[in-house]
């Protein structure tokens, strides 16, 4: 579960998109896409948290007593949207686009990290949704400006 609570954040991003782009078909379009999707969900989260502001979950001390890692101590930003999910959504859009994965196992890999998230005391559910949901609609914006059937 702890490789999904951290494998969207920003340290690790790059290396996901580099792995996941040697199974995409090359053309510059498709490079595009996968390089203009990153830095727009990156300032539609920022730009997000510091409009809606929502404080992180507090902190339940028996549950956090029976968690192996730390992540809730690593954020330092507000909680809506959550960004992770956010670039989970999109990723997996991308790898289900091009057909590396089925749809079904897309939507269960970015679901992974959305429950992550929520496990670790890093978001409410309606954060990790709601960052989905425009993950989803950020692949689908960036998708019909590059023109991509």
């Amino acid at each position: 579960m702890s490789i999904f609570a951290v494998s969207f954040n920003n340290e690790i991003l790059g290396f996901i998109y580099a792995f996941g782009l040697i199974f995409v078909p090359w053309s510059p379009f498709n490079l595009l896409l996968c390089l203009l999707v990153i830095p727009f969900d990156g300032f539609l989260t920022y730009f997000l948290k510091r409009i809606l502001s929502r404080h992180r979950p507090g902190l339940c001390p028996k549950r956090f007593e029976v968690l192996i890692f730390d992540f809730r101590g690593r954020e330092k930003n507000h909680s809506l949207p959550s960004g992770d999910s956010m670039q989970a959504a999109s990723f997996w859009m991308i790898m289900a686009y091009f057909g590396v994965v089925p749809g079904v196992v897309a939507a269960f890999c970015a679901g992974l990290t959305m429950l992550a998230r929520v496990y670790y005391m890093c978001h409410y559910p309606t954060d990790t949704i709601f960052g989905a949901f425009l993950g989803v609609l950020s692949f689908f914006i960036i998708k019909s400006i590059l023109r991509l059937p």
